[in-house]
């Protein structure tokens, strides 16, 4: 428990650095970089740099003792169960229909990003990793793994992976997550700058263009100091409580795989295919944050879910993740599978700016780069990189790109980036193998541009009606 907890110190003293480092540089503003991107990376560097005047163990990883290092690497596979548990739970209700009707680009976009990852990730699994690497086949997820999952999905796929003796796989994954992130921003504010120049006859819609997001939350203000005063009552903290709901989630998630686990290995005992063996915990736990979400807002215990203390425990648990996982990275794996990373990382940039620049203004109302922005971001790096982006394109609110985008949410991330889709393709490579993905990679993306056609078709009718 003691070594557990000096890892975790040793990360928060190595964001503490990333936050001061950004601080002090103005440089690194511009890119606006996460700090636990940047104190990732510094922690990586103190991991290559040893100390001569201190003796730290001969197996010491830097200025990093052995042991604490070791914990370290541990923790991305444990925090990414509370980030994803804290996605949903405490969410409030919204009319399904309205919010459908406003995410829809954004769903068809972001399917449209994530199946197109998958696809060209197993083109070049095919006709390019074969003939020089073994387990090439799974790599072909791994844009979409680090691309759309980021950090905390590589990491959480450490068991899948060590499962197929394909334990370079992780690096791999957070190597792509990391440069994804890199990329994903800086090239996502410079192609907004070039559109948005050339496209400044668009003007914004209004912020209220029949959406009537702001409505959804049915906490108001008296239920909220009513809730406040109750803890108070009794003494507690609500990062404490909202805590334990957390925990209840993740063992309801745990209870979950483990009952699919049984029912496969009852109903298809003699059966060479054994999918839910290699489907690891974190999508289960959304979907359980879904369901108890769902109960809890049928029950009084509703209105102790403090979703400003869930999102900023989820906040504090995917910091923690990102700092531990870029600073164990494996440079020499890095180095060994360089033409993997690098391929890897350039077909699924190429793929995203094709996407965002061929099909972007058919699909998203006017101006269509603000809107698209935030779906690009969460594309190429995380969904907190989508948020980042959305504010750099509207930073005053003029339109509903921000809430288009986190509408889309339930109906994505329980299927791509970290969902059951990113789950389910490296044990569908393992037992059906990599052409039978790559068809079903295929045929799914032909389903998206097809919805994305109707959408667009739509909207002109749409457009028809409003004009005469």
């Amino acid at each position: 428990m003691l070594i557990a907890l000096t890892a975790l110190s040793i990360a928060a003293v190595l964001l503490t650095i990333g936050f001061l480092v950004i601080h002090f540089l103005p440089v690194l503003k511009h890119f606006h970089l996460p700090v636990s991107i940047v104190a990732g990376l510094l922690g990586l560097l103190f991991a290559h740099f040893s100390i001569g005047y201190f003796d730290l163990g001969a197996d010491a990883r830097g200025i990093f003792p052995e042991k604490y290092f070791l914990e370290m690497k541990q923790v991305p596979g444990i925090f990414i169960n509370i980030v994803f548990a804290t996605l949903m739970l405490g969410m409030p209700k919204f009319s399904l229909w309205k919010s459908m009707h406003l995410a829809a680009p954004n769903i068809v976009m972001g399917h449209a990003y994530a199946w197109g990852q998958h696809f060209v990730g197993a083109l070049l699994a095919i006709f390019v990793f074969s003939y020089f690497y073994e387990n090439s086949q799974y790599m072909a997820p791994l844009i979409a793994i680090g691309f759309q999952g980021g950090h905390g999905t590589a990491a959480g796929l450490t068991a899948t992976f060590d499962n197929l003796n394909f334990t370079e796989a992780v690096d791999l994954g957070l190597g792509v997550a990391t440069g994804g992130v890199l990329i994903g921003l800086i090239s996502g504010i410079v192609i907004f700058k070039i559109v948005s120049r050339k496209d400044q006859t668009l003007t914004p819609i209004s912020k209220n263009n029949g959406n009537d997001a702001d409505s959804h939350d049915d906490h108001d203000e008296k239920d909220k100091k009513k809730t406040d005063l109750e803890f108070k009552k009794y003494m507690v903290s609500k990062f404490s409580v909202q805590m334990g709901f957390i925990v209840v989630v993740i063992f309801t998630g745990w209870v979950m795989l483990k009952s699919l686990v049984y029912l496969e290995s009852y109903f298809f005992a003699d059966s060479k295919v054994s999918l839910m063996a290699y489907i690891p915990l974190f999508p289960m736990v959304l979907i359980s944050s879904i369901f108890i979400n769902a109960i809890f807002r049928r029950t009084r215990l509703f209105r102790f879910l403090d979703r400003k203390s869930i999102e900023q425990i989820g906040t504090m648990s995917l910091d923690f993740l990102i700092v531990c996982a870029v600073a164990t990275l494996d440079l020499n794996v890095l180095m060994d599978y360089k033409l993997a990373v690098g391929s890897l990382l350039l077909a699924g940039l190429v793929w995203n700016i094709g996407i965002l620049m061929l099909f972007a203004r058919f699909i998203y109302p006017s101006p269509w780069y603000v809107y698209a922005m935030p779906d690009y971001g969460g594309a190429t790096a995380t969904t907190a990189s989508g948020l980042l982006l959305a504010d750099v394109a509207d930073p005053n609110r003029l339109t509903s790109s921000k809430k288009a985008y986190m509408f889309k949410q339930p109906f994505y991330e329980p299927f791509m980036g970290g969902g059951f889709v990113t789950a389910l393709s490296i044990p569908l490579i393992k037992f059906w193998g990599i052409w039978s993905y790559l068809s079903i990679t295929a045929m799914a993306l032909m389903l998206v541009f097809l919805c994305g056609f109707l959408l667009w078709r739509k909207q002109i009718r749409t457009a028809a009606k409003v004009s005469s």
